[in-house]
């Protein structure tokens, strides 16, 4: 939503998503709500037809043909436009047509809403203001509102082109419902993740006291009170406020931490990470340390452990520490199979498969990539320089073998 003011004329611009669903019109009613003073103009993707008809169902191109969550046109039109005596003017397109399409409704509130259906995508128009259909002439519609907001003036016009086109039919002037202005109220609007009560409040002349509350990892980092920087009079997130003129309006922004992310890979068949502070799949502070362990299921044990794609390794605890550092941060596990099937033991990681024999022990991923564990990579060479010898005495007898055939 854009708000701004012309000639002592306040509007609101407020901008709907393709087939806005039922959670965004709420949102757009709760910001018209607290804008009562603002001449409102919506801009949608889809609202009216080829035949300047409500978008519906019965429609090929209507939203919910496309997705059945999304809202037509009447649906918008019921759920919100209707509703608001300061709705003034739609604009849309989607649907192709060589000229602007208009239509006007009446709302609840008596007021008139006017259409616009602006969609010239596919269109030129020759010498003859015929239509051709090719995509050479860049239409736009240039709508010019007089200093009261009360009439707009329209023009079909080619900036490629420099010049009008088919003024008989896309040149026109149209009636604007233009806002009542509401005195002694107050109106709020939030800028990030947080909430402000109250959110909109008649005035009477006696103190409002206004909280504001941000969501979990943001804060409340400035207050504007009808554009005047208040932040520095905020305590505790609480602001009172007297009056001093018909209407007032309040800005809140509530603005990140700047958190960080820590995901996991992590496959929970084989093993879990157990954490001593906080938890996985969650946000944290930057610089802020984790510590945690590591413990296999059965029938398996620890294989490399990396942190941002770089090994990490436990102390003599079996604990490892990581400091969050970037915005997304990843800690992966991978494990081995630990089953001993008699003398040997299978050793799987990555889907590679080493054997080794006679080492009459299960081999973890600290025994093989922490540089602690001496005693066990010394096992481990030992056992590699056997079967390699081995190995090297089959070779030796197939020699003698070929050698005494020749």
């Amino acid at each position: 939503a854009h708000e701004f003011c012309v000639d002592n004329v306040n509007y609101l611009v407020i901008g709907l998503d393709f087939g806005a669903k039922d959670d965004v019109l709420q949102w757009a009613n709760k910001v018209v709500e607290n804008y009562p003073s603002h001449t409102v103009i919506i801009t949608t993707h889809a609202y009216l037809s080829n035949a300047g008809v409500f978008l519906d169902g019965s429609v090929v191109d209507s939203p919910s043909r496309y997705d059945a969550s999304l809202n037509d046109a009447d649906d918008m039109w019921n759920k919100f436009i209707k509703k608001h005596k300061n709705i003034s003017l739609v604009l849309s397109g989607h649907v192709f047509n060589e000229n602007i399409l208009m239509r006007t409704d009446v709302g609840d509130n008596g007021n008139v809403v006017t259409s616009l259906m602006v969609n010239p995508q596919y269109y030129e128009y020759n010498k003859n203001n015929t239509y051709v259909s090719e995509r050479l002439t860049a239409m736009v519609a240039i709508c010019y509102c007089s200093a009261d907001g009360k009439t707009v003036d329209v023009q079909w016009y080619s900036p490629l082109k420099q010049k009008f086109f088919r003024p008989n039919v896309n040149a026109f002037t149209f009636d604007m419902h233009v806002a009542e202005k509401t005195e002694n109220y107050l109106s709020v609007r939030t800028v990030g993740a947080g909430t402000v009560t109250p959110s909109f409040t008649q005035l009477n002349g006696e103190p409002v006291t206004i909280n504001f509350t941000p969501d979990k990892y943001y804060n409340l980092t400035k207050v504007t009170l009808d554009g005047r920087d208040i932040t520095s009079e905020v305590v505790n997130n609480s602001y009172t406020l007297t009056q001093t003129k018909p209407y007032h309006h309040v800005i809140a922004t509530f603005a990140d931490e700047d958190r960080c992310v820590l995901l996991e890979k992590n496959d929970l068949s084989m093993g879990r990470i157990n954490y001593s502070t906080l938890t996985a799949d969650a946000t944290h502070k930057a610089g802020e340390n984790l510590w945690f362990t590591v413990k296999p299921n059965q029938g398996y044990a620890v294989g490399e452990v990396f942190y941002n794609c770089e090994a990490i390794f436990a102390d003599d605890n079996g604990r490892y520490q990581i400091t969050v550092t970037q915005n997304e941060n990843v800690l992966e596990v991978k494990y081995i199979s630990a089953q001993t099937q008699g003398e040997s033991a299978t050793i799987q990681n990555a889907g590679a498969n080493v054997i080794a024999g006679g080492l009459g022990e299960n081999i973890g991923v600290n025994n093989l990539t922490n540089p602690n564990s001496n005693n066990h990579v010394k096992s481990l060479t030992i056992g590699l320089i056997v079967i390699a010898a081995v190995l090297a005495g089959v070779s030796v007898i197939i020699l003698k073998l070929r050698f005494k055939r020749r």
